[in-house]
């Protein structure tokens, strides 16, 4: 199948908080409560993981990187499988509230995918932190 055909089907990425609740409709979950937790530092908690301070906090741990590089191998290979059937792909990353780690880990893996196929990203959690309260 060359890369057009490929293009027909979809890589979704999504990120959500196990707070709220498991979608159901997902091929792959990764739980990425592992990951250090932005949350706990005063002044990246108000922030997502689409904010420079928060991407650099978790990139700087070597975890991360092994973390994203393990997904990728994995989902390479699953996801031509899946277009090969001319199905979608639907990959969720998971942590407590869905505001920073999985929105950072769904937003590199769309990085990553992008040039290889048509790929979209959702954050369903991200807005619902309202402050004040503990994830």
């Amino acid at each position: 199948m060359n890369k057009e055909m490929r293009r027909t089907s979809v890589l979704s990425f999504m990120s959500f908080g196990f707070k709220y609740g498991i979608p159901s409709d997902v091929n792959f979950l990764f739980d990425v409560r592992f990951l250090r937790n932005p949350f706990y530092v005063p002044e990246l908690k108000p922030l997502s993981g689409k904010d420079e301070p928060v991407k650099q906090y978790l990139s700087s741990f070597p975890e991360m990187d092994k973390f994203l590089d393990s997904c990728e191998n994995f989902l390479r290979p699953v996801a031509h499988a899946f277009f090969d059937s001319e199905r979608n792909v639907r990959v969720a990353f998971a942590c407590t509230g869905g505001r920073h780690r999985s929105v950072f880990c769904a937003e590199s893996m769309t990085a990553r995918f992008g040039n290889l196929f048509a790929v979209e990203v959702f954050h369903r959690d991200i807005d619902k932190y309202k402050g004040g309260e503990s994830l």
